[in-house]
């Protein structure tokens, strides 16, 4: 955590960046592309064609455990490969669009907007734009079976 404080990044899988490597381009409207899941929630900065970013550039300690409850961007994506972390340049960031100047338009349009850290950045987001890759191995315990079990079937 403390080599993400300070930055403003873009979080995707491990599987994902070697084709965004090769592409040389974060897409703003991943659903378009065929290899991208797609995601079942109205999210404020992908419906306006901006990528996602974290921004901890100056984000309280409070503030920080909010949105980690809101999303978990240490490990976004349960059952998905570990994550990298795209760390921007300081000229990227002059670009973005801020929460606390997107919050209450992604409020009047009922659209999700993780708490006091999400950002976004305006159209698609050129590898030259990316100053470091942090990436992230995780270890995580073997699920147990019965609870395996439990959510296959719906209980």
């Amino acid at each position: 955590m403390n080599r993400l404080r300070g930055n403003v990044f873009h979080v995707t899988t491990q599987n994902a960046w070697p084709r965004i490597r090769s592409e040389e381009v974060v897409l703003s409207n991943p659903l378009a592309h065929p290899l991208i899941k797609k995601w079942e929630y109205d999210a404020y900065f992908r419906s306006r064609s901006h990528v996602s970013l974290c921004d901890l550039r100056s984000v309280r300690d409070s503030d920080l455990k909010t949105a980690l409850d809101a999303y978990f961007f240490l490990d976004p994506r349960d059952g998905c490969p570990d994550p990298a972390f795209l760390l921007l340049s300081r000229s990227a960031v002059e670009r973005i669009v801020t929460y606390d100047e997107a919050i209450d338009d992604a409020k009047k349009a009922g659209q999700m907007i993780v708490p006091f850290v999400e950002a976004g950045y305006p159209g698609d987001l050129p590898l030259a734009e990316i100053t470091d890759v942090l990436i992230v191995d995780i270890d995580r315990p073997s699920p147990d079976p019965f609870l395996v079990a439990l959510k296959r079937y719906g209980h």
